[in-house]
């Protein structure tokens, strides 16, 4: 399935600040670092942390769009989100090819002469991406045995639905509602109206257990 493609930056503090710098001075002319932006996002951060931003102006296919990156963790920068600046939003292609564009024209040089290691992450993923490999097997024997005109309402479906929830809930899985009704849809070739329903049902069932297992520890 398309996803998102990120882009980390891992190396110590100053290093990454360094490179940063360094993309400043050999920016392409259709690039700019939009330094206000950056200084409003910072007085309207939650936490401190670096926070980055890097414009390009439309180019043939390409939109005009913000680039922004922030401290994921300490020694990591990531591009935390890509903004068209004025189409209402940017599709996965258009996404990914502005975030390689970036890694090529600006990042890649800078942060190889900085000492500074760079990981981009793959255009497609499965189902291991987001779950764990026991709710992986849950969810696609579910979506393989289940009628796609009726989702979990018949008994058996229903049990290995719930079996699927639970083991997403235990590994704290990070498939949220919209990926998992992406993947029915695009994937497994679910009805929209069904998907819909399951991706509602799953996000209801992840809420349930977590606040269940919340008052039991507290209890």
């Amino acid at each position: 399935m398309e996803v998102f493609r990120d882009l980390y930056l891992h190396g110590e503090a100053t290093q990454i600040s360094a490179v940063i710098d360094a993309m400043e001075l050999s920016l392409p002319e259709d690039w700019t670092r939009d330094k206000a932006t950056e200084e409003g996002m910072r007085l309207n951060a939650r936490k401190p942390g670096p926070i980055y931003c890097f414009s390009c102006t439309k180019k043939d296919h390409r939109p005009a769009a913000h680039v922004f990156l922030i401290g994921a963790a300490p020694g990591t920068l990531c591009v935390s989100n890509i903004v068209p600046r004025t189409e209402h939003k940017l599709s996965y292609g258009q996404y990914n090819s502005i975030i390689e564009e970036f890694y090529e024209q600006l990042v890649r040089q800078a942060a190889g002469q900085g000492g500074v290691e760079v990981e981009l992450t793959c255009t497609q993923a499965d189902l291991e991406r987001w779950l764990s490999g026991r709710g992986a097997e849950k969810l696609r024997a579910f979506s393989a045995s289940a009628k796609k005109s009726t989702g979990s309402s018949h008994p058996n479906d229903r049990q290995r639905w719930n079996e699927f929830v639970v083991a997403a809930h235990q590994s704290t899985s990070l498939l949220d509602a919209a990926t998992l009704r992406r993947w029915l849809i695009e994937i497994e070739g679910w009805p929209s109206e069904v998907a819909d329903q399951l991706a509602f049902e799953y996000e209801f069932g992840r809420e349930l257990l977590a606040s269940a297992e919340g008052q039991r520890l507290s209890a």
